[in-house]
This record gives structure tokens, C-alpha cells and sequence, in this order.
């Protein structure tokens, strides 16, 4: 089934509708190629957010992973610094509850790596060191995949935290910032990360969307009770029911969007159908196409990708995020046939230079659907070109 809307802000509309509904599932997972508005959306939920005018306290009723979460973070080349917004609401929480602790424990687990990140609670300046037996190498450079897990490592954070708050009844909370929370929006975390780190992220995203604090207390209490010799009639069922008296149920509704077609089918795979909504989301001219993904396997992505790319460049619409599913189809074909590189999947010499700097160039954008989309003649030129080539080079069936 596939919905037309007439601008994203009412595609944003109905996915809350959805997930506010009675009964409603509680995840709602939503595919969409760059350039299509999957940041505007984030955009629509974040709103949603209180802000005291006074103090300018921020009481989140979502806590979103996005481009603009991603933009807190200037990263200082000539020292190896990466440093977070200090007037950020974000930055204020981990200073004020020393969360550095916890984020660095999961950036390490998250990469299984000897790097620690070292925060300055002052300055939000962020070093990285590699540790290995008395030795220490400092102020290292870490790569963009490293530096995407160190920005997800603090959202996860407060995600972490967030949910064993939820969990306690509100007079037992240590803290009381995510009251509010309804919403977690997570929107692509996964730029400049490999395959193996991108399955991992998602399996963990399945693990806190499952995760019951009430249900694991209560547990393991049971499980040290039942270990004891002796008990007092219904001695266990009292000492147990007191500890579930403490936890509350959690009522956190997920949107997780994505251009990643890996991400989205483990995404797809993990999550059972009863607990998400699932969708594609495509845009031609003004209109948007919101369809709705049945219980069977996800798209063929790659003849997706090659149909969308024909479609544009027969109908002269190409946009810079055309050459960014250019590079995933060259890339798809070259793992296939066991080439190094994509560009050796261009192979018309005169072109092949030329076309790799301006692939390269337009697919490694943060906010590819918030700027400019067009291009100059001669760029659409050289993309028609490219692409018919590799069409009739390659002849995908």
C-alpha cells in the first residue's frame, strides 16, 4: 500500500500518528535514499522538545540521533581535538552528571579497541590515546568511522540511561531530565562505518529497543533468592514483589530512518513484524510516496538504486545524490566481481578520473537533503555518459 503526501512535514505527521496510536507497535523503521527529507522529519519530532524560557533547560520528549547531533561536534585537525558544543543541552548533561566515564566505556566496547577518549568536562575538548601496557600514544587521529562511533557512543549513552531511568518508578529516579521522553528518533548513524560495525550497531539499537530493566531485576532477584536454603513461607514472592514495586513498564516509541540498505534489512530481520512498521519513502517532484513494506524480504537494493538512476537521468531531473547511488551500485558491482576499487567498474579511461572526483565529492555530504541539489550541465553530461556506459558494460538483467 503506498500513501501520497504533499510535503514531508505530513509524512512526519502520520508516522507519529502511527506510533501514538492505541495498541500501536512501538518501532517504526523507514527506508529513504538522500536528498528525500529523512532529516527533515528528525526535525518535526525534535520540536516536540520543552524548553524552559527561563533557564533555556531543555526537557527532551525525544532524544534523536541525527546530522544535527552530529554538528555539535567540530573536529580540530592541526591538535587532534575533537570538541563538543559546550552551550549544547547535550555537553551540559554529560558535565553535570560525569557521563565521560560511561562514553568512553562505550566507544571501547563499540570497537573493541585499546583507544580511550579522554573528555574535558571544561572545555569539551576530546583526545584520543592508545594504551597498550605501560605505553601510551596520545593526541592520536582517529578515523571518520572511529569518530561516527564516538558520536553514537554518547547518543547510546543517554539512551542507556534514559531507559533504566524510565524504568524506575519517578520517585526512585536519579535523575529526572528524560521524564518527558516519548520519542527516540535515530536518523543514519552509520556514516564512514564498515559492514561488520553497521550489523553490530543495529543488533545493539534491537537490544535496547527489548531491553526490560523491570523484567532483569526482578529476575536476577528471584534467581539469588532461590539460591538461599531456607525461606519463610512466600518469602521469595515478597521480597521479589517488593524490588518490582521500585520499576515501572517503559513506553518509548522508536523511528529509525536510514539510506543504508544494510542497516535497514537488519533492522528489517531482528525486529519482529508485530512490533514495527515498516516503509519506504520516495519523492518525485513535489510529491511524496510513503509504501509500505510487507512481511517479506526488503527490496532488491541494487536494481532499485540502478531504476531510480535511469529514471532521472531519462527525465533530466538528476541531482547531486544521483552520483551517492551511483557509487553504492559501482560498489555493490565490484564486491560482486571481486574488483578492489568501484572505479574499476568505469571503463571508458577518458572518464574514469573525472567521474571518481565527482562521486567522491557529492556522496560524502552530512546534510546532502538540506543543500543545493543541482548540478551544472556538464556534470549531468559526464553522469549520462558514465552511467550508460556502465549499463551496457555491465547489463544488469
Amino acid at each position: 500500500m503506498t500513501e501520497e503526501f504533499e510535503t514531508i512535514e505530513l509524512v512526519a505527521g502520520k508516522l507519529k500518528s502511527n506510533l501514538d496510536a492505541e495498541d500501536a507497535k512501538k518501532v517504526c523503521t523507514l527506508f529513504a535514499f538522500n536528498s528525500v527529507g529523512k532529516t527533515r522529519i528528525t526535525k518535526e519530532f525534535t520540536a516536540l522538545n520543552i524548553e524552559n524560557e527561563e533557564t533555556g533547560e531543555i526537557r527532551p520528549r525525544t532524544l534523536c540521533y541525527s546530522a544535527f547531533l552530529e554538528d555539535l561536534f567540530r573536529w580540530d585537525n592541526e591538535n587532534n581535538i575533537l570538541n563538543i558544543d559546550t552551550n549544547s543541552w547535550e555537553f551540559k548533561l554529560i558535565k553535570d552528571e560525569g557521563w565521560d566515564g560511561k562514553i568512553a566505556d562505550n566507544f571501547k566496547k563499540f570497537l573493541n579497541t585499546k583507544t580511550v577518549p579522554e573528555i574535558d568536562l571544561g572545555t569539551g575538548d576530546t583526545v584520543f590515546k592508545i594504551i597498550t601496557g605501560g605505553d601510551v600514544l596520545d593526541n592520536i587521529k582517529i578515523s571518520r568511522g572511529e569518530e561516527s562511533i564516538f558520536m553514537w557512543s554518547v547518543f547510546y549513552t543517554f539512551l542507556d540511561v534514559a531507559i533504566n531511568e524510565l524504568a524506575r518508578v519517578s520517585e526512585k529516579r536519579e535523575i529526572h531530565i528524560f521524564d518527558d521522553l516519548e520519542y527516540i528518533v535515530i536518523d543514519d548513524p552509520v556514516s564512514s562505518i564498515d559492514d561488520h560495525r553497521i550489523i553490530s550497531l543495529a543488533v545493539k539499537i534491537e537490544e535496547l529497543i527489548k531491553k526490560n530493566p523491570k523484567k532483569e531485576v526482578t529476575d536476577k532477584k528471584r534467581q539469588e533468592l532461590e539460591q538461599q536454603k531456607s525461606f519463610e513461607p512466600n518469602y521469595i514472592e515478597t521480597r521479589v514483589a517488593e524490588v518490582e514495586s521500585e520499576y515501572t513498564n517503559i513506553d518509548l516509541k522508536y523511528l529509525i530512518t536510514t539510506h543504508h540498505p544494510l542497516f535497514f534489512n537488519v533492522l528489517f530481520n531482528s525486529i519482529k513484524a508485530k512490533k514495527r512498521y515498516t516503509y519506504i519513502l520516495e519523492r518525485k517532484d513535489d510529491t511524496f510516496y510513503l509504501k509500505k513494506q510487507g512481511d517479506d524480504a526488503p527490496f532488491a537494493y541494487h536494481l532499485l538504486v540502478k531504476e531510480k538512476i535511469k529514471e532521472a537521468v531519462d527525465g533530466d531531473s538528476l541531482q547531486k545524490y544521483h552520483f551517492n547511488l551511483f557509487r553504492t551500485l559501482l560498489e555493490k558491482t565490484a564486491n560482486f566481481l571481486g574488483y578492489t576499487h568501484w572505479s574499476e567498474c568505469i571503463l571508458d579511461e577518458e572518464i574514469k578520473g573525472e567521474i571518481k572526483r565527482v562521486v567522491d565529492l557529492y556522496s560524502h555530504s552530512r546534510l546532502s537533503d538540506l543543500e543545493s541539489s543541482y548540478l551544472t550541465d556538464t556534470e549531468k553530461e559526464l553522469f549520462t555518459q558514465a552511467f550508460n556506459a556502465f549499463v551496457e558494460d555491465f547489463k544488469y538483467r
